[in-house]
């Protein structure tokens, strides 16, 4: 199988067929901006003791099953793809990356402040989804990391209309992955732009209340979603007022999703 990862173009060779349903699960169908850089190529055989995964020819581990060979294909692939990236000048940032009309949308905010079910509201009604966990950073230009959308166990109750996809959605020992192309039919075609509006979410449980703020009072937001953590340099906090200079600022209080899609939408005009 062959799959696009950022500037990698990667390739597995496997004659164990239970692999490719546990990669399809985690790997995500997204169309890239760019043309690929470099490959990647695994070879996967079946021994007497299990699965020998072999990367460029060298032998990468020995592995028990089409899980464990899964899983690590899948962190060394991104982490050359990272280390790629990092060469290039990207930062790896957390947070959400969605373009509603001409809008690009970062919404930052903590594990469980909302980022996943606005962004599957948002492309349910006609917005573009970039990505909801990761997004790299440089020159003030934003790429999201492709990758399956991890869905909430009560996304179904908070986008109805995925209640009846929930029980049909893969897991890869976490939570339901969703690839918005393969699961919803809808376009997945990542862009590199700049940001219009960086959002910054907290979730309250009560009202939704959205207000303008000026982009240095995000700087701190941003510094926290750096990834992995560390304390922002003079320079990237120089690269994060630059790009805070030609976007609006918005803090959102998320209650219930309802409206709080509608005062991301009402950001976005």
């Amino acid at each position: 199988m062959r799959f696009r990862l950022l500037w990698h173009a990667v390739t597995v060779e496997t004659d164990e067929p239970a692999l490719v349903g546990e990669l399809e699960c985690v790997l995500a169908s997204a169309e890239h901006p760019m043309a690929a850089a470099r490959t990647q190529h695994y070879r996967v055989q079946t021994q007497q003791d299990g699965l020998a995964i072999s990367e460029e020819g060298d032998l990468l581990a020995l592995v028990s099953g089409a899980q464990e060979a899964r899983a690590a294909i899948h962190e060394r692939s991104h982490r050359r793809a990272f280390e790629l990236a990092d060469l290039q000048g990207w930062l790896m940032l957390r947070g959400a990356l969605v373009d509603v009309g001409e809008r690009r949308l970062l919404l930052l905010g903590p594990p469980g402040a909302g980022k996943t079910i606005l962004t599957l509201r948002l492309g349910l009604r006609g917005a573009a989804i970039q990505g909801d966990a990761r997004v790299l950073f440089r020159d003030g230009q934003l790429l999201a990391l492709p990758r399956p959308l991890a869905v909430p166990d009560d996304a179904g109750e908070l986008v109805p209309e995925l209640a009846a996809i929930m029980s049909e959605l893969p897991r890869a020992g976490g939570p339901a992955l969703l690839d918005p192309a393969r699961a919803l039919g809808l376009p997945w075609q990542l862009r590199v732009a700049r940001a219009d509006h960086v959002v910054a979410l907290e979730r309250t449980g009560t009202q939704t209340s959205a207000s303008p703020c000026a982009g240095v009072e995000l700087l701190g937001e941003l510094g926290a979603a750096l990834a992995p953590a560390r304390d922002p340099t003079p320079e990237l906090l120089a690269a994060f007022a630059a790009m805070l200079r030609s976007a609006s600022g918005y803090r959102l209080s998320v209650g219930d999703p309802d409206t709080a899609e509608r005062a991301i939408r009402a950001i976005a005009c």
